[in-house]
Order: C-alpha cells, then structure tokens, then sequence
C-alpha cells in the first residue's frame, strides 16, 4: 500500500513539474524568446518523445524560430506516432520542408492540401514557390493563372506570373503584367523594379540603370542596388558598378562583385592565331598585352605582337610595339549617355621596314537604341609581296546600331580610305537582324558589303584591288551559356559580285568558346573559315582563308 501511494504520489509530482515545465515554454514562446522555449520543449520530449502534441507544438515553435529542417523533421515524427494529425499539420510540414531546401519532398503535401482546401490562397502560393525552386517554371505560372482566376484581385499572384513570365524570357508578357500592377498601384516598388529588370533584360541598360536611380532615392534596397550594379556593369561602367555594390551580401553579389573587380584589376593578355588562305599565305600571330589601371575609369595598355608571313616559300617577320590610353565618359542613363575613347599609338617594324602606328577608337551609346562608332588609323596589308612593296592604308570610318523595335537591329557603316599609291577605296556595309530567342540568343539577318577602288594600281603590289566588289548574305548565330562555358556558333551563306571578275556563291563559319576560370582569369578558343570557291561550280576562281586561336586573359 506505501509503494502504491508512493508511485501515485511521484505520478503527480511529475505530472505537475511537466505542466510547469510546459506551460514555462509557451510563456518563452508568448514573448518570442524562442531560443529558450525550444530548449524547454527539447527537455519535455526526452521525457514524453511520443507525445503528438508535444511534437507539433515544438515543431510550430522551431517554424517561427527559422528552424525549417528541425520544424519539419519533428512534424514527421508527429505522423510517425499519430499519422491521423496529417490533415492538421499537412500544410506546416510541407511549408517547413521548402524552407528547409527540401521541395520536391514538400511538393506532394502542397498538392494535397491544395485538393483539400482549393480556396486557400496561401497553399496556392506555396505550390507555385515550390514548383519554382525546382525550376519547373512553367508549371508554376499556371498555379499562379488559376490563383489569378479563381481571386482577380491577388496582387501576390500577378507580381508572381510577372516574376515567373521574365524568368522564363517572356519579357512581353511580363512587362505587360507588371503594368497592370502600376494601374491600381502606380507606387508599387516590386512591379517598378520588376519593370527595370526587364528593361536591363532586354538590353535597355541606361534606361534601367535611371528608373532603379530613381528607386533608390525613396529608399535604400538591395535588391535595387544590385539590379542598379548589374545595369551599370552591363552598360560597361564597371567601377559605378563596383560603387552600387559597395559592401552588400549576399550569393549573387558576390558573384557579381568578382566579376566587377576582375574587370577592374590589372590584366595580362596573351594570344595566339594561326591562319592560312588560298593564296598560299600562312600567318602565325602572337600578341602580349598588358592593361594598366590609372584611375577609376582609366587605362593604360602596353602591347607586344610578332606576326610570322609565309607565302610561295618566302618568310618575313614583323612586330609591333603599341602603348594606349582609353577611359570612361558620362554617366549610364545621363544627359549624354556613356563616351569611351581609346587612342594606340608605336611601331611597326618588317624586314627593316620601320613605320608608324596608331589607331584612335571612340564609342558612343548616347541611349540604348542607339550605339555609334568612330575609328581612324593606319595598317597594313599582311602578304609578303604587299610588305615587301611597303603598302600602307590609312582610314577614317563611322557607323551606327540603331535598334528601332525590341527584337530589331539594323546597322550602318562607312569607311574612307587611302593606299599609299594614292588608290582611295571607299566601303559601305550594313546588316539588319531579327532576335528570335533570349537564351540561347538566337539571331537571324541579312548582311551586306560593297566597295569601290578609285585607281587599282596596275601592276599589282600584293594587295586585293578590284574595281568593286559586292556581297549579299544570310547570316544565323547562336549564343548562350552551356557547363561553365559561353559559347557562339554563326554561319552565314550568301553571293559575292567582283569587277573586273566573275559572281561567287560563299559561306562563312565562325565559333568560339570561352570559360572562366574564377580569379584566374579566362580562356578563349576560336575559330572559322570563309569560302567563295567550293560552292560556285566552274567558275575556276575564289578565295578561302580558316583561322582559329586561343586567348588566356589573367588579372593580377
């Protein structure tokens, strides 16, 4: 009788210390010191570890404490000792389980919670995080169409199809949706910066670089401030994209940032290009440079090239010695855009044939329809016969992109130039092209070119001079991203019409690809090789020439 009264009493006692102990815990918990709840129930459930409610109670404390994994795995053990509780903690689990970096797990819960409550919004909305987490994008906007039917006036549902529509490269689309946001609330900074991201998307660089400016001057943010460093790196402002970043976290600043500040160090170029044509001529070619940085926006470059000519077993070599200065004017999305000049000046030197060298480049992108280039310089003609005879040109040149609708771009060019036997050649070429696809990036268009030589010199001196000279292709490139690896593939195919001389059909091939090597740098490795001879049957004349390198670009 004393030991039975004995165990009824410690019963009691245990019983009483576990409803203080528990009730100690829901205090914690009442006033957000969930730290110390949590070790108040941790210390309850070594004593009663099959208690269901006892597990979803603590697994509800871990959820709020931001303790995904651990919310979720004490949630299962509440299905393990009771699995009649899954309708009442189906949704919780499946909510902690995507927060705990587990959706494809979370992704059956939310499907059947949304069969049992088809009204719940948020479950909706769960299911549409998850399905984007997996990266199954277009089964995510449809969740968000039905939530947008089934509730018009669910602002989370549009802001998430606009999200998932830019995602996916529908820029149309979403640029449309987050209008229709900005109609009932013109303030909304998420559907603003999601309107500035798309523009920054579609190449709209200055234009988005000036709306996120605007964003930040109500209030820092940032998701903001990197959008805003993306634009300006992206317009080829690195060091005000290196200023936006400033000391924000986060993965993809990070990432970001390292591209910025390899684009800012100094960097050691070294190239090697091999070519051959039809006339015999082989070329090797390699090229040091090393880029200075002087300034925030400044540059010096110092570069080194030796070019080895063999034709008709005759060999020469030449070198040049260049020193240039290019840096960085204006502002992206300022009164007068962004200006980068560049000017090289050296010499050359072939077989003892010492000559001056020097090129000055400027770059204009006034706005982001538009992109104008100037060039003026000298050169020479690289055979041995046009070395031999000292052939020099000189040359002034402009053009223009000018992108008149989203997936449109049109191009124009002129050069003026002037042999050194008083020969003047004047060229236009242009090209118009449609974008078809953002990623890949797939490009279809047409592609002229036409000169005319104003007194071809007769005899020749090794250099290419007919009276004019026309050509007309189609052209088709494809760019993107593939295994740590950017990559282009172009062909093109097309007529060429020469006087004195006959018409030729031609193609073109070119490709190269490039990848980053983190903090060491980058290779690249192209090629190519055009042909106006195999595709013209009979005609007992044309040209082909092929080509490839490769380049190791390292910053220091």
């Amino acid at each position: 009788m004393k030991v039975a009264c004995s165990l009824i009493l410690l019963g009691l006692i245990s019983s009483t210390l576990h409803a203080a102990s528990l009730d100690e815990a829901r205090r914690l918990t009442d006033t957000r010191d969930y730290s110390a709840a949590i070790d108040q129930f941790n210390a309850l459930l070594v004593k009663t570890p099959d208690n269901a409610d006892l597990l979803i109670e603590a697994a509800r404390v871990n959820g709020w404490a931001d303790r995904n994994a651990e919310a979720s795995r004490l949630y299962q053990e509440a299905l393990r000792v009771d699995p009649g509780r899954l309708q009442d903690i189906r949704g919780s689990l499946a909510w902690q389980l995507h927060w705990s970096g587990q959706s494809e797990r979370a992704l059956p819960y939310f499907s059947e919670e949304l069969m049992a409550k088809p009204d719940d919004r948020e479950i909706r909305h769960g299911m549409a995080e998850v399905l984007i987490a997996m990266n199954r994008l277009p089964e995510a906007l449809q969740v968000y169409r039905e939530q947008e039917t089934r509730f018009p006036h669910d602002q989370k549902a549009t802001r998430g199809q606009a999200r998932v529509l830019m995602w996916l490269d529908r820029h149309e689309e979403a640029r449309a949706a987050y209008e229709a946001i900005l109609v009932r609330l013109p303030a909304d900074r998420e559907a603003r910066l999601g309107m500035a991201r798309i523009a920054n998307l579609k190449g709209r660089h200055q234009s988005a670089a000036q709306q996120l400016k605007n964003l930040l001057k109500e209030g820092a943010d940032d998701q903001v401030r990197l959008e805003l460093a993306r634009a300006l790196r992206w317009s080829g402002d690195d060091f005000a994209s290196f200023k936006a970043l400033d000391a924000m976290k986060g993965s993809e600043a990070h990432e970001l940032r390292l591209q910025v500040q390899n684009s800012l160090k100094h960097h050691v170029e070294i190239n090697a290009e091999f070519s051959n044509d039809s006339d015999d001529l082989d070329i090797q070619v390699y090229t040091a440079r090393l880029g200075i940085h002087a300034g925030e926006k400044s540059g010096f470059h110092f570069i080194v090239r030796h070019a080895r000519l063999e034709q008709n077993k005759d060999e020469l070599d030449g070198r040049t010695l260049l020193v240039g200065y290019d840096t960085v004017l204006g502002e992206a999305g300022g009164k007068y855009g962004l200006v980068f000049p560049s000017l090289y000046l050296g010499l050359r030197d072939y077989v003892n044939w010492n000559s001056p060298a020097w090129t000055g480049r400027l770059k204009w992108l006034p706005a982001d329809d538009w992109r104008w280039d100037f060039e003026a310089g000298n050169s020479l003609i690289e055979n041995v016969q046009s070395i031999c005879n000292h052939v020099r040109f000189d040359y002034l040149s402009g053009g223009f992109d000018y992108r008149f609708s989203s997936p449109w771009l049109s191009s124009l060019g002129l050069m003026a130039g002037r042999f050194d036997d008083g020969n003047r050649r004047t060229r236009l070429n242009g090209r118009l092209e449609y974008k078809f696809n953002n990623k890949p990036m797939v490009v279809m268009g047409l592609e002229g070119m036409g000169f005319q030589d104003s007194d071809p010199p007769v005899p020749g001196r090794g250099y290419w001079s007919p009276d004019s000279y026309r050509e007309f292709k189609l052209a088709a490139r494809v760019e993107g991203s593939k295994s740590g690896w950017d990559y282009l593939l172009k062909a093109a195919l097309g007529k060429l019409w020469e006087e004195p001389g006959n018409s030729h059909n031609l193609y073109q091939l070119e490709a190269w690809l490039l990848h980053r090597l983190d903090d060491w740098g980058s290779v690249r490795i192209y090629g190519g090789y055009s042909d106006s001879a195999a595709l013209t049957q009979g005609s007992g004349g044309g040209y082909s020439r092929g080509y490839y390198g490769i380049t190791l670009d390292i910053p220091f």
